[in-house]
């Protein structure tokens, strides 16, 4: 269907040269516009910090070197002493004071005033005739009578009427260091003026030129009142503007464009600054047409010369085309011909260019067309019997498809193929039969919409068991067993998950193969098994417990006949009764396993000293330890530091771990027993060390496991069950702890747990 809107070549092709030429042109002057108006924006912007910064320095060393000035003058003993005499009610030579006075007024051009004053503001003398005895505060002046150093006070006017800055220090009496009176100076806030006008940037000032074409750098006090030069331009205090808005709402030193006081658009920069009671704006502002003048320049030069630039190209595009459009249409009047089936038509074109050659091409184009549709025609035999040999393939291919079908259908564990989507391809019968869905409500559909996999409370994550990987690995990638299935359908399993990879899965669009094993049979059969146990074991604890006592007690009848039949009896009532501690013990262990299998076992969480739980286990273990010669060490645990745990429970690791230590460390070796806080401050590490036989690398992997013993040498050095480290490490797990174990053979071995540290401090 042809286009409604038809444009001819030669539109087009100026079109194109525009769209490659004109419009780039255009863009690379709109960014180095950008470009130039960025830089030029952060060099005015530094300009003005500068420019704020530099007139900040100045006036901090002014009132700085004024302080400097006040504190020396109250350390003269001849106004020392003459606060002192009014102190004591003593006549004050004032003649000679006020000299004094005003001699160090003429020193400083911008001083108004200066008062000597007591502790409670009264006027002892001043440069000011008939003051004395007036209070200074009834001049506007509120002074701190506890202040010990020099201070500006909030700018003010005095009784003339003249804007000043008060600076007060105090007389401090040297031998008792008291404060006697204060010394009061009033200087002329003209002192801003003449710091900021005599070093500014620009050559003119206010006075002699329009304020909205100038770099403006004035300083505001507290009330919003200009303190230089601007003051020629508005007597309005400038409470309006935003450099005073945000130095009242404690805003940091910001560059920005705001309304100045003659409600024009400035640009500039505002620092805000206090210095004890007096606070000031500095201000460095410049009207925004004034300030950007130079980039509406250059951006008018920019777009002149792109203007032009555009109309030379468009003129010579244009005549350029016209060479084109004539062999163009030679052209299309040839394949109108060959399209007729017209294969004998020549195109003459005489340009001497590529459209010449090109004309030739279309001819010679033609002639290969005659003959290959000549060649078409025989070769269509021969395609008709590469298809028939196709279809044999493709019946063969899918017969094997079927089969691996049969195959699949028939395996008892479910089997579940994952798209790279993880989106299920695959779902035999098996998988029907374990999670309740039908084949038809399962394909298509993502797996973690339909099943989820639960470890120990934890739900694993699609990346987990069926991770989508993109290398030529082929075999199992994931397994794990006593998982809890959880259907959509309220459907639930405990299974075991391998996971399979094949090697062209990526181009297959095979993610992975879950094999999916219905373990529940074998989780009934662990828990009677666990049943069976724990009634075996409470069946046996009290004949045990029977036994303990009845030797017991025949040990303290036969202790008391001193001959060689009793002391031979004490001895085998002594091995009975270990015996049946040991088995007691193994007991007692069996019932924790069956606990903490079933996951029953409970913990009460307290905080207790742990140097204190530390020292009463090992209290236990030191007759052991010296029968075989053994340094039993703690090493310095502070006193202070609290455990949050279920202490009988933890007490068991510790007690296993240094029962391990004291069998398997030979005898004269040394045990060591050492808590600290972990590097993060949130748990307490225990250790315990011995210089024993060591645990052999390939042995240590298994170490936490039930039942397992090391082989060799350590075997025969202790008669345990194998339990003891299991039951250790699930305890510190129900803790959130961790336990481990580092050892070379031959060079001792260092078993570490961490428990939780409480943040309360126990008495």
């Amino acid at each position: 269907m042809q286009s409604k809107w038809r444009f001819s070549f030669r539109a087009k092709l100026i079109l194109l040269i525009l769209l490659f030429s004109v419009i780039p042109l255009t863009g690379i002057a709109v960014f180095v516009d950008i470009t130039v108006q960025d830089r030029y924006q952060k060099t005015l912007a530094d300009f003005y910090d500068k420019n704020v910064e530099l007139h900040h320095e100045m006036l901090t060393n002014y009132l700085e070197s004024n302080k400097s000035w006040i504190k020396s003058i109250t350390a003269q003993d001849l106004f020392l002493t003459e606060v002192e005499k009014y102190t004591r009610g003593e006549k004050v030579s004032e003649n000679r004071i006020f000299a004094s006075l005003t001699s160090l007024k003429r020193e400083n051009p911008f001083v108004e005033s200066i008062y000597i004053i007591d502790t409670t503001g009264e006027i002892i003398t001043s440069t000011v005739l008939n003051e004395k005895g007036s209070n200074i505060q009834a001049n506007n002046v509120v002074f701190d009578p506890e202040d010990r150093s020099p201070k500006y006070l909030k700018i003010h006017s005095n009784p003339e009427g003249t804007r000043v800055i008060s600076l007060t220090t105090p007389f401090i009496k040297k031998s008792n260091s008291k404060i006697l009176g204060f010394l009061v100076v009033d200087i002329n806030t003209s002192a801003i003026k003449s710091l900021v006008e005599g070093n500014l940037y620009t050559s003119q000032s206010i006075a002699n030129s329009k304020p909205t074409e100038l770099t403006e750098n004035y300083v505001i006090d507290e009330n919003g009142n200009v303190l230089t030069n601007l003051s020629q331009a508005t007597k309005t205090p400038l409470t309006q503007t935003q450099p005073y808005i945000s130095c009242k709402q404690n805003q940091p030193q910001k560059t920005s464009y705001w309304k100045n006081y003659a409600d024009i658009d400035v640009y500039g920069t505002y620092e805000c600054n206090q210095f004890d009671d007096l606070k000031l704006v500095f201000v460095t502002e410049q009207t925004v047409k004034q300030a950007f003048k130079p980039i509406t320049d250059l951006r008018y030069t920019i777009f002149s010369i792109t203007i032009i630039v555009s109309a030379l190209l468009t003129f010579v595009i244009f005549k350029i085309s016209r060479s084109f459009t004539m062999p163009i249409k030679d052209l299309k009047k040839g394949a109108q011909e060959y399209g007729k089936g017209n294969f004998d038509y020549s195109i003459d074109i005489h340009t001497n260019d590529e459209l010449e050659d090109l004309g030739h091409s279309f001819s010679e184009m033609a002639s290969k067309l005659n003959n290959l549709i000549i060649d078409l025609h025989s070769r269509d035999d021969s395609l008709n019997t590469v298809n028939g040999e196709l279809q044999n393939e493709k019946e063969t291919i899918a017969a094997e498809r079927n089969k691996l079908q049969v195959v699949i259908s028939g395996i008892t564990d479910a089997v579940i193929a994952l798209n790279l989507n993880r989106q299920i391809i695959m779902f035999n019968k098996a998988a029907q039969d374990l999670t309740g869905f039908t084949e038809e409500q399962a394909l298509g559909k993502p797996i973690n919409k339909i099943l989820r996999f639960v470890d120990n409370k934890t739900e694993l994550s699609l990346n987990d068991y069926c991770p989508v990987r993109e290398d030529t690995y082929e075999g199992v990638i994931f397994s794990k067993e006593n998982l809890h299935m959880l259907c959509s359908n309220n459907k639930n399993a405990y299974v075991k998950i391998i996971t399979g990879k094949i090697r062209e899965g990526a181009s297959v669009n095979l993610a992975c193969i879950l094999t999916i094993h219905d373990m529940g049979k074998e989780k009934q059969f662990e828990d009677m098994k666990l049943d069976f146990v724990s009634m075996a074991a409470h069946e046996l604890r009290t004949p045990i417990t029977s036994i303990r006592g009845y030797a017991s007690v025949l040990q303290e009848e036969i202790g008391e006949v001193k001959t060689d039949v009793a002391a031979e009896w004490t001895t085998l009532l002594g091995r009975i009764s270990i015996s049946a501690e040991q088995l007691l013990t193994l007991v007692e262990n069996l019932l924790n396993i069956t606990k903490i299998e079933k996951g029953i076992l409970s913990l009460s969480l307290k905080d207790h000293k742990w140097k204190d739980a530390i020292m009463e286990v090992v209290e236990v273990f030191k007759d052991r330890a010296k029968s075989k010669s053994l340094n039993l060490i703690v090493q310095e645990i502070p006193v202070d530091l609290v455990a949050y745990v279920d202490l009988f429970r933890v007490n068991e690791v510790l007690s296993n771990l240094i029962s391990n230590a004291i069998n398997y460390t030979p005898n004269g070796g040394t045990i060591i027993v050492d808590a600290k806080i972990s590097e993060d401050g949130k748990w307490i590490e225990t250790s315990i060390t011995d210089n024993g036989q060591g645990i052999p690398k390939e042995s240590q992997g298994h170490l936490f496991e039930k039942f397992f013993r090391v082989s060799g040498p350590l075997e025969q050095g202790s008669k345990g069950n194998g339990l003891g480290l299991y039951i250790s490490k699930s305890i510190v797990e129900m803790h959130n702890g961790k336990i481990w174990v580092e050892s070379d053979q031959g060079m001792g071995a260092k078993f570490t747990f961490t428990i939780p540290k409480s943040d309360s401090l126990l008495e």
